[in-house]
């Protein structure tokens, strides 16, 4: 009998958190992951960010992962947002409403898979103008290309327009 063939893919994903115990918050959500979406292959450093277009008592931390996984995008997104609400996040953001969470998953890559439907696009359609996003993921994903831009991702933070300040944390996440 022949041996099937398992096909696995790649997919980034972007973390934050800036409410709670921000380090348990992320390692509980990277923990679920591989429980739930795959072997995580690469974890960024993690960074300390200001909120993005939006006031905070807090300041957040962000770090990008990867991971191998069997599953489709649909899955990981499902599987993703039941992470969130499972560590307390209550809610999506809406339109262009930002604020403090508990814990933010979003797929930035999938592949060099293309998605525009209305529950998921991929790539995330704000990576390119979050250095909270790019930095992470430059330290993990050196070679990543944007399937829409067909650029770096060094070519696409020397031209992100996002001046926040990003300060590595000296904290330990496996």
């Amino acid at each position: 009998m022949a041996k099937e063939i398992e096909f696995y893919s790649t997919v980034y994903i972007s973390i934050g958190s800036n409410l709670g115990d921000r380090l348990v918050n992320i390692q509980k959500s990277i923990n679920l992951i591989r429980d739930r979406v795959g072997v995580v292959k690469d974890i960024s450093p993690i960074y300390e960010t200001p909120p993005l277009d939006f006031e905070a008592d807090t300041l957040f931390y962000n770090l990008c992962i990867s991971v191998q996984t069997k599953l489709n995008p649909i899955e990981v997104l499902n599987e993703t947002q039941k992470i969130e609400l499972e560590l307390g996040r209550s809610f999506k953001t809406v339109g262009n409403v930002y604020s403090s969470r508990i814990i933010d998953l979003d797929i930035i890559f999938f592949g060099d898979l293309i998605i525009d439907s209305p529950r998921l696009k991929i790539p995330h359609p704000l990576f390119c103008f979050r250095k909270f996003v790019l930095i992470p993921l430059s330290d993990i994903g050196n070679d990543v290309i944007d399937p829409v831009s067909v650029k770096s991702i060094h070519q696409i933070i020397a031209k992100c327009l996002d001046k926040s300040q990003l300060l590595i944390v000296e904290a330990s996440i496996c």
